[in-house]
Order: structure tokens, then sequence, then C-alpha cells
């Protein structure tokens, strides 16, 4: 549970329309999801600078100003979605704990693409804007596949329907 709080956590803290785009595959999975209308995917060199943490995200897309961001990783931490479920308090109460000004919106399990995933949403404080964050967490192959939905609070307000709505297209593909 440590490991997936960890993973967690490293991802948040790195991230301080309606039409939507072509659909993502997380690489090396079975795993997809489509954007807001308009993301494109960070450079490396956006990555180090938006994820200074060298356990960041290995991946994320954007809008152009980089200040709404779509963060997603498959990390090497054995899970599973009832692990998940029993961890659901514990993992909120320590990101509460190292995320400063956190305000719980919500945390919950939800169901996407056939798979129960540990949803957060919260808004906090950043060094430079306010951020609305929901994060997803979910088995995978027994690893543990983390999105963060990360936004300024002004880019939430005009974005929100075009996240959930990308948070709606995760899907898993059967082989």
């Amino acid at each position: 549970m440590k490991k997936v709080i960890l993973s967690c956590l490293l991802l948040i803290s790195a991230t301080a329309s309606l039409a939507l785009a072509e659909s993502v595959s997380v690489p090396g999975t079975n795993i997809s999801f489509t954007p807001p209308a308009g993301f494109t995917a960070l450079t490396q060199e956006e990555l180090d600078l938006k994820f200074p943490n060298k356990n960041g995200p290995k991946f994320a897309c954007g809008n152009e100003r980089r200040t709404t961001t779509v963060a997603y990783d498959v990390r090497a931490v054995a899970i599973t979605a009832d692990a998940l479920r029993d961890g659901l308090e514990p993992i909120g109460e320590s990101m509460a704990r190292v995320i400063p000004g956190a305000v719980w919106v919500g945390k919950r399990i939800e169901r996407l693409a056939g798979v129960d995933w540990a949803y957060f949403e919260l808004t906090s404080n950043a060094l430079d804007a306010d951020i609305h964050n929901i994060i997803l967490m979910g088995p995978w192959e027994g690893k543990l596949v983390v999105f963060n939905f990360n936004a300024t609070k002004a880019d939430f307000e005009l974005l929100e329907a075009a996240l959930r709505a990308s948070i709606k297209s995760i899907t898993i593909d059967k082989a």
C-alpha cells in the first residue's frame, strides 16, 4: 500500500471545449483515452520542467499554455481492485497530509472500462495558481495505472466538461 500511495503522491506532486481529439494509447498497455480537443503531447523538455521529480509521470498531454494537463503512467506496483478499494481512505489521508491546501471534492471507487478505479478529486494550492486535480488509479495486469487530470481552477471552470468526457473515454481493449 505504501508503494501505491508513493506512486500516486509522486504523480500529484509533480503536477502541482467539448469536442474531443484523437485517442491516445498509454504506451505498453491496451489502455487508451481521448484527451480534450487541442491537447498535444508534452515534449521531454516540457515533462522535465513541469515534473522535475525523477519519479514523475512519463507521459502527459496538455493545452497550448500547459496550464491543464493529463498525466498518465504505469507503475510497477503490484495492485488489485480490492487493494485500491481497501486503500481508498488511507491513500486519501496521505494525499491530504502532503498536498498544500488540499480540499476534497470527492473520494470513491468509479467503474470505467469495466474496471474499478480509485477516484480522488481535490483542489489545492500551488506556487503560482490554485489547482483542481482528478486522480484515477486502477489495476492493469498486476500493475498500477495512474491518470492525473490537472488544471488551474480558472481552466477547470472552462474545461470541466471536456476533462470529464476524457475520463469517461478511458478504454481497455480486450486482447
